[in-house]
């Protein structure tokens, strides 16, 4: 296993307030055997394998935040893979663009591009909570600190304070479908299980 950091990047100055694992599996080109996206808080870990026999020359590593536009953000030169064994290779990118989609795929010289895997960079803010969108038009995603998967409720009030939605997770993050929701703005705050009150913010709908 061979591992590479790309070292000019800035260093990450935001604390990640929760931690997160996420994996994605991509396999197209057929000199892969896998190629493997995980979020582990605050980096993005690839990992690719070569078939046995496929050979190339030098490898690239790419990233985008639409999926269409991709900047080259490593390298690893030089001859890659073998003819008669299968190779591994990863490649940490320490500086994923943060509360966006990542977007990453890699070039084998002379055997062409991976799939592309996409990944979602959560960094929850000083009040506790991320809302995506917001405002929402049809579904908003809360995002909370939760490293330890403890069950949490959500209540959402309309500004006269009324209770209007309730809901329970034990991820970090709730949905809340917004469509029958009329325009405006929402408080919506998060307790643990104790009933301790851990962040709130606001919801708005378009």
């Amino acid at each position: 296993m061979r591992e590479h950091r790309f070292l000019n990047c800035k260093i990450l100055i935001t604390i990640l307030l929760f931690i997160n694992t996420t994996i994605v599996k991509s396999q197209n080109n057929s000199a892969l055997s896998y190629f493997l996206g995980t979020y582990r808080t605050p980096d993005v870990v690839l990992n690719w394998q070569l078939v046995s026999g496929s050979t190339c020359n030098g490898i690239q590593v790419y990233r985008s935040i639409d999926s269409l536009t991709f900047y080259q953000i490593g390298e690893i030169p030089g001859l890659c893979g073998n003819i008669t064994s299968p190779q591994s290779y990863s490649f940490i990118d320490i500086d994923p663009i943060e509360n966006k989609t990542n977007y990453y795929r890699i070039e084998l010289g002379g055997l062409g591009y991976s799939e592309i895997v996409g990944l979602e960079i959560i960094n929850i803010d000083g009040n506790g909570n991320l809302v995506r969108p917001n405002p929402a038009s049809t579904t908003a995603s809360i995002f909370y600190r939760n490293p330890f998967r403890d069950l949490h409720s959500l209540l959402l009030f309309d500004f006269s304070g009324k209770i209007i939605f309730v809901s329970e997770s034990d991820s970090n993050s709730f949905s809340i479908e917004t469509t029958s929701l009329a325009a405006g703005a929402y408080l919506f705050q998060i307790f643990s299980d104790t009933k301790q009150m851990v962040t709130q913010g606001k919801l708005f709908v378009e």
